[in-house]
């Protein structure tokens, strides 16, 4: 879950790394506002031509698709993820 001004949102990813690097992603999120509506389809937009094929591991991004706190639950989720590929 990520904080926006009216609430929160949730956002799970599922990312696919393939010798070090992001091969695919795909992004499920759960909000209550238009205004958040409308960041998270400019963010799903962006989100795959921005990290398949980057590096994973201390991947970190600045805003995405105009969406600043989507960007940074995804960026909270990756971590979670390359964590648990490592162990």
């Amino acid at each position: 879950s990520y904080y926006v001004p009216r609430g929160s949102n949730g956002i799970t990813a599922k990312v696919t790394i393939a010798n070090g690097k992001i091969s695919s992603v795909t992004t499920n999120h759960t909000y209550a506002d238009r205004e958040s509506g409308m960041y998270i389809d400019s963010f799903d937009a962006a989100i795959k031509n921005a990290v398949v094929g980057q590096s994973a591991d201390g991947l970190s991004l600045g805003r995405i698709g105009g969406a600043t706190l989507t960007t940074d639950g995804f960026n909270d989720a990756l971590t979670q993820i390359v964590t648990q590929a490592k162990a």
